[in-house]
């Protein structure tokens, strides 16, 4: 493969990034604070532990907190634009990231596909252009980047990769999954790097311990399997544009999408065979 061939779908990848985040900006020029944001800008007023550390909807959101704390102090409220830039950088970082990570295993080409579908998914536009969605975003780009970090496979990839696992974990409950699913990795293939995941989801642990609303937990934790296999299904239909116009919905995004993600659990599995 020349030097081209290779520097080409990253040029393109750039272009196309570049593109999406004057488009998002430009389309969400309007915005002002609102809904969840307020209860960051008014209701954590303090620099206590607690501040940061009691659950916001239930998760733990440390870092998200922290972040509007340090807009707060240097943008104020009378200027938006950086609270926007915020939540659109993580976005393209998120996509730059999964191409990264999908162009190691199948190619720069073939990673444009998954990084286009998420550079400009619609129905996503919550996570794209509202400010308060970068505990999400944040969760998954610190994943992303532990994952890329273990292709290294030496100790300094491996401290590394944990402390985005503390970050991820910090952000929103999406760490929780994503921790865990190194953690299965890990002792799925008998690796002795269990640590890598099992420490940052020790400390989340002694979070909920300590801050988080436990009385639901048993009704909650049956709850969702329904929950997963119906976020698959939404996903997988908004990626494939059969979505409708609100996601999730009871509509079109489970109606499409639920034979959808029978077909890819089935591909997984025969994969994985």
């Amino acid at each position: 493969v020349s030097q081209l061939d290779r520097r080409l779908p990253w040029a393109t990848l750039g272009v196309l990034l570049l593109a999406a985040g004057a488009f998002f900006y430009l389309e969400g020029r309007d915005q002002i604070f609102w809904f969840d944001e307020w209860a960051f800008v008014l209701g954590r007023r303090g620099g206590d532990l607690s501040t940061f550390l009691e659950p916001h909807n239930e998760h733990l959101s440390a870092l998200p907190i922290a972040v509007y704390k340090l807009l707060l102090a240097t943008a104020g409220m009378d200027d938006y634009g950086p609270y926007r830039l915020t939540v659109i950088g993580l976005h393209l970082l998120c996509v730059l990231l999964l191409f990264v990570y999908a162009s190691r295993r199948i190619g720069g080409w073939l990673a444009l596909v998954p990084a286009t579908l998420i550079l400009f998914l619609g129905p996503a536009w919550q996570n794209i252009i509202w400010p308060f969605q970068i505990g999400w975003l944040a969760s998954l780009a610190a994943g992303l980047g532990a994952l890329l970090l273990l292709d290294r496979r030496d100790r300094l990839g491996d401290l590394a990769a944990s402390g985005l696992l503390v970050v991820s974990l910090s952000s929103s409950g999406l760490g929780v999954p994503i921790a865990a699913g190194v953690l299965v990795e890990f002792l799925w293939t008998r690796r002795r790097r269990s640590w890598v995941a099992a420490a940052p989801l020790a400390l989340y642990v002694l979070w909920y311990v300590g801050y988080a609303e436990s009385h639901a937990t048993g009704q909650r934790i049956a709850r969702a399997p329904a929950f997963i296999a119906d976020a698959a299904a939404a996903s997988l239909s908004s990626l494939v544009g059969l979505a409708g116009e609100v996601v999730p919905d009871a509509g079109a995004s489970l109606e499409w999408g639920r034979p959808l993600a029978v077909l890819a659990a089935g591909l997984l599995v025969w994969r994985i065979a």
